[in-house]
């Protein structure tokens, strides 16, 4: 339901990038395990010590190279930039030890077989010469096929404590708490006025002043489109660009767009893809959606949110309880904190895909 306010508190893939952030770098292939030890003081080349264990500089940097070989995810040459990559660095490694020290106390288990049956996909995705282009990967960056494989399983296990512990029925919300959250909570949705549009790009302004003419003077719009869009995501459609809100177009095309009664041309309005001619199809205008309409994915959304509660306290916990002690030039700027990911997030939309919408 595009424009509800609340929805947008929920981005796609939420519970997968807290994840994600909570494990980078940790969340990646190929890398060798830490060698750690107890001692009872920060040594001079420790990076930061977390539950008694502490993990050199030199440890860290090679995860971080290999995070370069595989993801291109190299430290920025900025001075600056460079000191912060290297603390939320530090810190997301941190939390990846904390939350692996977690799932054991959980009684988290995972097999060495789902560990290799990830392998064996990450592999087909990302080496277009098999298991020839892993292996040379490996000898590159000094890492064991086993290495490999306790990682993916580390993965796996974090995967797996927050669906025990936090997307389990403790993190559930029942259709009468969406429903008292709907009530409770009236702005939140409200839906913006949208119009249904079709429209037209042409290279100059020229072409647009003629198409415009000719629309409005009653050609056919339809007709229109197939002898002039060059918009080739929507031309077949009849340059149909669906129902939109004023915020996703380009203020130059939604003014005109926004002003058009039903059935009215708007423009030439110059955007980023060229020359606009616009048609009004349908007005739907603002309004509070209906319960029933969004019933599942508001219990679906305050679902992830409850859980990702449960699971941030779980993190705060682990961490207070690790005794976390960082180098100076490793501690982060707030270490109680999740790191954004340095890794890929997964589940982004292929932007060639979409239509070319006056934004």
């Amino acid at each position: 339901m595009q424009g509800v306010k609340y929805f947008a508190r929920f981005p796609a893939n939420i519970i997968v990038g807290f994840i994600a952030a909570a494990l980078t770098p940790v969340l990646v292939v190929g890398l060798a395990v830490l060698v750690a030890t107890r001692v009872t003081a920060l040594p001079s080349d420790a990076a930061f010590r977390v539950g008694g264990v502490v993990v050199s500089k030199a440890d860290l940097k090679h995860r971080l190279e290999v995070l370069k070989a595989l993801y291109g995810i190299a430290p920025p040459q900025d001075p600056r930039q460079l000191d912060e990559f290297r603390r939320q660095s530090a810190q997301a490694v941190v939390l990846s030890m904390v939350l692996d020290r977690a799932a054991r106390d959980e009684g988290v288990v995972v097999e060495d077989k789902d560990a290799r049956d990830s392998l064996t996909q990450l592999i087909g995705q990302r080496f277009p010469d098999g298991l020839a282009g892993f292996a040379k990967l490996l000898g590159t960056v000094g890492a064991s096929e086993q290495d490999v494989v306790d990682e993916l399983k580390r993965q796996l296990a974090t995967t797996r404590l927050f669906d025990k512990v936090a997307a389990g029925p403790a993190g559930q919300v029942t259709p009468a708490q969406a429903r008292q959250f709907y009530q409770q909570n009236p702005a939140e949705f409200v839906a913006p006025e949208s119009r249904h549009l079709r429209n037209i790009v042409v290279a100059t302004q020229d072409d647009a002043n003629q198409v415009a003419g000719q629309a409005k003077a009653g050609a056919d719009f339809a007709a229109l489109v197939k002898q002039f869009s060059l918009d080739q995501s929507t031309r077949d459609a009849g340059g149909d660009l669906g129902s939109v809100v004023r915020d996703q177009l380009e203020d130059a095309y939604a003014g005109p767009a926004f002003a058009a009664p039903v059935g009215g041309v708007f423009g030439p309005a110059k955007t980023e893809h060229g020359w606009n001619i616009g048609q009004v199809l349908e007005i739907r205008p603002a309004g509070t959606v209906p319960f029933d309409q969004i019933s599942e994915q508001l219990r679906a959304g305050l679902t992830r949110e409850k859980a990702l509660a449960i699971w941030r306290a779980l993190v705060g916990r682990r961490l207070a309880d690790a005794h976390v002690e960082y180098a100076e030039e490793y501690r982060p700027a707030n270490p109680d904190t999740v790191t954004p990911p340095l890794t890929p997030s997964p589940g982004v939309a292929d932007p060639s895909t979409e239509p070319e919408t006056p934004r």
